[in-house]
């Protein structure tokens, strides 16, 4: 192939995962009240873990710990699930929203997840937040 074409084949590639992204966007922000809901304990969660490590004292540390756990048994019970680690995987516009893209620093990671910035959530078997992720190119 001329580097013609292998340019017209890599444009019409990003512009098909760009297609797929702008697809997901709008899919995302059509959600119920419920799901609203969860996303946002689901970010109240990911805040009180961070808060946690950062206590210096041991007994404030316990208390708040044990609220962490009721509310991360709460999510599982209301059936959440934490996606794997995207890390080193194929982007995949199905499950993970890439924030940016950044030359690869190693051919083997060109279309690849380099970074998780946030993790992907799953509801029900339906994905409640796509995994925010930093793509190699």
């Amino acid at each position: 192939m001329s580097k013609n074409k292998d340019q017209k084949v890599k444009d019409l590639e990003k512009e098909i995962i760009d297609t797929k992204e702008d697809i997901n966007t709008e899919e995302k922000a059509e959600s119920t009240e419920e799901t609203k809901e969860t996303k946002e304990e689901i970010s109240l969660e990911e805040k009180l873990e961070k808060e946690i490590e950062d206590l210096k004292n041991q007994n404030l540390r316990i208390g708040v710990s044990l609220i962490f756990n009721k509310l991360d048994n709460t999510l599982k019970n209301k059936g959440l699930k934490a996606m794997e680690s995207s890390i080193g995987q194929e982007f995949n516009v199905d499950r993970m929203e890439a924030i940016t893209r950044i030359p690869a620093p190693d051919k083997s990671l060109k279309g690849k997840v380099v970074d998780e910035i946030e993790a992907g959530y799953e509801l029900g078997g339906k994905i409640l937040r796509y995994a925010k992720v930093v793509v190699g190119e």
